[in-house]
């Protein structure tokens, strides 16, 4: 096989004809088909611009419109457009990548994206081809890349707009605001309540749960880029909780709750299981939830099957009885939001 490179400003390019490299700071990807030995693909391609389309291809079959194809067994036509198969694209199983003498991937195509290389460091590449019988070719001729250098981001995004709540409960507050622009990108939105940080996301949206019926909170938003560039802050909202009406009585650590007995702590209803004092029902296995919303996972409270919690922006559903197994990490947890 032979392998021919060309080099033009701002990229690596080399091929067997065309053994294509595109190269950036974390990547580098690469096509090509084959000149020699010469493929009917290929031969048929340049033939067809001398006898015309139709003569080249009752000569070599429709495979003179795909010149990167592979020489199958059998040739044309045993294998051709009498059966409706293409004989060039049938020999050949997969191709083996091969970096700086390592192989890093196995692949059916003739296009490959290495995503495991380094900023602005040199690499040499070289392919193998697989037939269906399992036999092996020879190293194509090598061709060395350079990754680009990674760009350096001295700029923070602008800051967050438009910060608002689009709804608010007893014990909720739904914040929402226009995304930031960066000149490479925004990775995340850290979101701060009363100067505390409660969260990042990298969605323009955040609910904020557990919080205390009629209480007053302000929020700030900032924008973080990929490089660690923090934004000004968004301008300050101050938004409330609603009054709850419900007569059911605060939790007192000092009192005694029998089975059955309900309690209103951090905005939310808990029904005691058994007898309990000074248990804390958001975090003690002796309270269980019913009001209808879900609640912040706790690595301190048991759940039994079908418990549903709040980590990381996401829904998790127990499928059975759990302490301490943090969802996302574990079985135990399935993803239902």
């Amino acid at each position: 096989m032979k392998w021919k490179k060309t080099i033009g400003k701002g990229a690596v390019t080399a091929a067997v004809l065309s053994f294509g490299m595109w190269v950036s700071a974390d990547d580098a990807s690469a096509h090509g088909y084959i000149q020699e030995p010469a493929s009917r693909g290929y031969v048929g391609s340049l033939e067809k611009q001398v006898i015309g389309w139709q003569a080249a291809m009752e000569k070599h079959g429709r495979v003179i419109d795909s010149p990167q194809s592979v020489e199958g067994p059998k040739g044309f036509p045993e294998r051709g457009p009498a059966d409706g198969h293409i004989a060039s694209a049938e020999g050949i199983k997969e191709y083996e990548i091969y970096r700086n003498g390592e192989k890093v991937a196995t692949t059916m195509n003739t296009v490959y994206k290495d995503a495991g290389v380094k900023p602005d460091t040199s690499y040499e590449y070289y392919v193998k081809a697989i037939d269906l019988s399992g036999n092996t070719s020879s190293a194509s001729k090598a061709v060395a890349v350079k990754t680009l250098k990674p760009v350096e981001d001295m700029e923070a995004p602008t800051p967050p707009s438009g910060l608002h709540s689009m709804k608010e409960s007893e014990s909720s507050i739904e914040l929402m605001w226009s995304p930031s622009e960066d000149q490479v990108g925004v990775k995340e939105y850290a979101v701060y309540r009363d100067g505390q940080l409660v969260a990042t996301t990298v969605t323009t949206y955040y609910i904020d749960k557990n919080l205390k019926p009629d209480t007053s909170y302000t929020y700030t938003v900032f924008a973080i880029d990929g490089a660690g560039n923090v934004s000004d802050s968004s301008s300050p909202l101050e938004v409330s909780t609603l009054k709850s009406d419900s007569s059911v009585e605060e939790w007192s650590e000092e009192k005694v709750y029998t089975a059955g007995m309900i309690v209103q702590f951090k905005g939310l209803e808990y029904k005691a299981k058994y007898w309990t004092k000074g248990n804390q029902p958001d975090s003690s296995d002796a309270w269980e939830l019913v009001s209808d919303t879900v609640v912040e996972w706790n690595a301190q409270k048991a759940y039994p099957s079908g418990s549903k919690v709040n980590y990381g922006n996401r829904t998790y559903e127990a499928r059975w009885w759990t302490l301490g197994d943090t969802p996302g990490t574990s079985v135990v947890w399935k993803v239902v939001e």
